[in-house]
């Protein structure tokens, strides 16, 4: 009994030493080095170092904050520092969130900036810091009108962001429904951001699946997907639309949104474009099981007049039912 009792007194420190590394926070890290490693990089010689620290501190988030914002803020605030270590120092800074609302004065310093780098990830910045950012609206809605489109939509974004300016949606439907050169995709990406608060906007997405420009168009595509459920209703007027490429890219979105869209592309399957038609049978097929209303439809259109719609028919079907039997 009293061997039994030594061992007993000789474990117990042990053990209560595991419990207590076992409840202590974890470090911030990324990539297995602590934050303190990465804050201490963004003082180094090498252009190279200092922009990859600054972005390891990024990937780590509001955790950095109490390490890293004091020398990412040296970094922006440097006007001599290479633009792309101060801009991905302004993305950096965006990341942490709320906890860099003391960055804010200087983000709104660097609205200004002739960096391109900088005045692109600044307004992302001070979005994401969000309602603690609101001395940055004025200035931000200056730069909603800048002659680049990127720092402008993301402009928008920030001021939606900050206090749902109720400039911020009609700035971005505009670029999207009459901007130059990169203006229309740029505003498509940022609506995407927004999720399902862009919904007011759906209609100016929608004409944007029909845009010239194939990357436009399909950022269009993608800023309906964001919303989720709430684009089923404006995408359900999507596929009734005139133009055939507006239609397929409105099917292919009700295809990836989380909603129950089977009956909608079930009456795709009898739209007068074969290339709607294919895209229906498409969606349908990846939604497996879900889409087992739909077998008697694309039973039918095994015998569509296109090839291309008859394959994708079939191999929709075989997954529907493979899928629907457990396969």
């Amino acid at each position: 009994m009293k061997k039994f009792a030594a061992v007993f007194c000789f474990l117990l420190p042990i053990s209560a030493n595991v419990f207590a590394q076992v409840d202590a926070p974890e470090e911030p890290s990324w990539r297995g080095m602590p934050i303190e490693h990465w804050a201490g990089q963004l003082a180094e010689e090498d252009v190279r170092t200092r922009w990859y620290a600054a972005y390891a501190v990024g990937q780590i988030g509001p955790a950095a904050a109490p390490e890293a914002l004091a020398p990412l803020m040296e970094i922006l605030a440097t006007r001599t520092e290479n633009e792309y270590v101060r801009g991905n120092a302004a993305w950096a800074i965006g990341r942490m969130g709320p906890a860099a609302e003391k960055a804010v004065p200087l983000l709104i310093e660097t609205l200004e900036s002739k960096h391109v780098s900088v005045i692109r990830n600044a307004p992302l910045a001070l979005g994401l810091i969000g309602p603690k950012a609101g001395p940055a609206v004025d200035p931000l809605l200056k730069l909603i009108d800048h002659e680049d489109a990127t720092a402008a939509a993301g402009a928008a974004v920030a001021l939606w962001q900050i206090d749902r300016h109720g400039d911020a949606l009609p700035a971005l439907e505009q670029m999207l429904s009459t901007g130059k050169g990169s203006g229309p995709r740029q505003a498509a990406v940022a609506l995407g951001r927004l999720g399902p608060d862009a919904l007011p906007a759906a209609d100016a997405i929608i004409a944007a699946l029909g845009h010239a420009d194939a990357d436009t168009a399909r950022a269009a595509a993608d800023a309906l997907v964001a919303m989720g459920s709430a684009a089923a209703k404006p995408l359900g007027r999507a596929i009734k639309h005139d133009n055939p490429e507006v239609r397929s890219r409105a099917v292919d979105a009700l295809g990836r949104i989380d909603a129950d869209t089977v009956a909608l592309l079930t009456a795709a399957l009898g739209d007068r474009s074969p290339k709607v038609r294919r895209t229906a049978s498409r969606c349908l097929g990846r939604l497996g099981s879900k889409a087992k209303q739909a077998e008697p439809a694309l039973i039918r259109a095994i015998n569509d007049p296109s090839p291309e719609v008859r394959a994708a028919a079939a191999k929709a079907l075989s997954r529907v039912r493979l899928v629907s039997k457990g396969g």
